[in-house]
């Protein structure tokens, strides 16, 4: 991906996944993180499975190695996202 369509993939990510203040969001792009949607709900499910986890393992903090396992999980999503959006640049092409 040319590093200027590498930075228009990362403003949809980042416009999609709530990572920048309203006035930089692209109006297009929906928010997926609104309260109420779908992916507030699962995040909420994994927040809810993570306080669990934290309970069973005795702590009333933050586990480095959940976050860890956490943090590499979005990380992941967003490369999978930015992929996506390569793939998706490629098949408009074919149907040109």
């Amino acid at each position: 991906m040319k590093k200027q369509e590498y930075s228009m993939a990362k403003e949809v990510y980042d416009s999609l996944w709530g990572g920048v203040i309203e006035e930089y969001r692209i109006p297009w792009v929906e928010d997926a993180t609104a309260s109420g949607s779908h992916c507030m709900e699962l995040y909420g499910q994994m927040l809810d499975a993570y306080d669990r986890l934290l309970l069973r393992l005795g702590r009333v903090d933050d586990d480095d190695d959940v976050e860890d396992i956490i943090n590499s999980l979005l990380d992941l999503q967003e490369e999978l996202c930015l992929k996506m959006i390569e793939y998706g640049r490629i098949y408009e092409k074919t149907l040109l």
